[in-house]
């Protein structure tokens, strides 16, 4: 069967989300984040860990296992109760608590020294007021002198200005295909972009293709729409300024450079002042 002639089973938003096994397959590279937020906890050593958004776990659990070495409490906020239950499933969680909650709201009972939002977790706001309140209630979350990772993506332009044209040309790009070496099964992932440039979001499709192991016909195929915002990095910046933060670090990739006109990512760490 052609893959064109796929019958397409339109769920509802970010569909991804609501199935932690493609989730896992989509994210099987070996993606350089996990070294990067492990790398920085191992440097700053906090006595408590939370990661906001963190989905099923595919950076908590590998911060944990370090974090382990100096005894850290490490928590997991998740508002998918799928990934949650996903992420109490795999080797490791023992050493996370896992709770579910929304970051624009959820008060710690207790601060912590280290809180991180890795894989662009903050694009899923998608006002301004909704920025602000998640960025201030992770700020009363953390102790003096911890601190806010997050990790966001730069935008890409040429896509952008592509969806902007008129008529709008949207390019339909592959762009994952990832092989479960333990299950032989197989996802793709394809993507459309469509700029809103007076909202500052973007409206994205992915569509994927999920083979079982051995089987090239017959995929099932799913739609995940994902509203996102596009941030651009003084906009970051000014966010943590208004929650009151300190802008510590402004990097351009997961190997700490420096920002610069060619960098595909956007990772700011902000520190509570420490009066």
């Amino acid at each position: 069967m052609r893959a064109d002639s796929l019958p397409v089973k339109s769920e509802p938003v970010e569909q991804i989300y609501a199935k932690p096994d493609a989730y896992d397959l989509e994210h099987s590279a070996n993606e350089p984040d996990i070294g990067f937020f492990v790398r920085l906890a191992r440097r700053f050593q906090p006595a408590r860990i939370l990661e906001v958004a963190c989905g099923n776990g595919r950076v908590t659990i590998p911060v944990a296992a370090a974090a382990a070495e100096w005894r850290a409490h490490v928590t997991g906020l998740e508002l998918s109760s799928e990934m949650l239950d996903s992420a109490r499933s795999k080797d490791g969680a023992a050493r996370v608590e896992w709770l579910e909650g929304d970051i624009r709201s959820w008060k710690a009972p207790e601060p912590y020294e280290l809180i991180i939002s890795p894989c662009a977790s903050m694009s899923h706001l998608l006002t301004l007021e909704d920025q602000l309140a998640a960025w201030r209630c992770t700020y009363s979350n953390l102790s003096p002198g911890g601190r806010f990772i997050v990790a966001e993506v730069m935008a890409n332009f040429p896509v952008l200005a592509e969806s902007m044209q008129i008529p709008p040309r949207v390019a339909l790009e592959m762009d994952a295909d990832r092989i479960s070496e333990e299950t032989h099964q197989r996802l793709l992932r394809y993507r459309t972009t469509r700029y809103h440039a007076h909202e500052q979001s973007a409206t994205v499709h992915f569509l994927y293709d999920q083979f079982s192991g051995g089987d090239s016909d017959n995929p099932e195929r799913f739609l995940s729409d994902y509203e996102s915002h596009v941030y651009f990095p003084r906009e970051l910046q000014l966010l943590f300024i208004a929650a009151g933060f300190e802008v510590e670090h402004v990097w351009g990739n997961y190997g700490e450079a420096p920002l610069g006109h060619s960098s595909r990512q956007i990772i700011v760490c902000g520190r509570r002042p420490l009066s």
